[in-house]
């Protein structure tokens, strides 16, 4: 039987971030990356935040590609750990995958500051993130997810206006759906290569202010 994975949370701004390792990822790894370069072949995609990146249609998930299948029940497994272990989830509530859509940034791509309201959380998964090449990199945060603090306090308060995480491979990040955050531009020759999801909690909102004994 194989071990859980270890998820580390880190309260940023006083928000939950989930940070977790896909186990067994690199056996996959390949595969998936084949499989979504081909899917952009296939189609246009869409352009939502995307700024000159590959966006696809929002439903990954219903591909019947079956490394598509495992990584998909991989993140709706660790996912549907976080967001109980959040503690803003009414006894007994159903947690549903409600989107997700592959990435695919070239260099110089990037995302737009945005959020996924009205899902109740959201995440990512990497599934190629090249390391930083010494003679193409341009900043610290090349190619980095930056979180935006929902209230900038200032730096008279010793509060950075934002964070960022490093993309790493096999690696997924959970967080409420309502963190503003954007992804810087890379300048690698290989495209970077990502799994973005959506998550709603039936009842949440009826529930707001209740709690499991209720």
């Amino acid at each position: 039987m194989n071990n859980p994975p270890k998820i580390n949370v880190a309260p940023v701004f006083g928000i939950p971030i989930y940070e977790l390792k896909i186990e067994d990822f690199e056996t996959h790894q390949q595969a998936l990356a084949t499989e979504i370069l081909a899917m952009r072949e296939q189609d246009a995609g869409s352009t939502v935040s995307n700024q000159g990146g590959w966006h696809s249609r929002n439903n990954f998930h219903q591909s019947q590609n079956s490394d598509v299948r495992w990584l998909m029940g991989e993140i709706v497994k660790a996912s549907s750990s976080c967001i109980r272990h959040s503690n803003t989830v009414p006894k007994g509530a159903r947690i549903a995958l409600a989107a997700s859509w592959a990435n695919v940034n070239e260099s110089g791509d990037w995302n737009a500051p945005h959020a996924h309201f009205p899902a109740d959380w959201s995440g990512v998964c990497y599934i190629r993130a090249n390391e930083k090449n010494a003679e193409t990199v341009k900043s610290d945060k090349d190619g980095d997810i930056l979180f935006f603090d929902p209230l900038p306090l200032g730096p008279q308060y010793r509060r950075p206006p934002t964070i960022m995480k490093k993309p790493q491979n096999g690696f997924m990040l959970l967080f409420p759906a309502y963190l503003v955050h954007m992804v810087a531009p890379h300048f690698e020759q290989e495209p970077r290569i990502s799994v973005a999801f959506n998550f709603k909690v039936a009842g949440l909102r009826q529930n707001v202010g209740a709690t499991e004994d209720n």
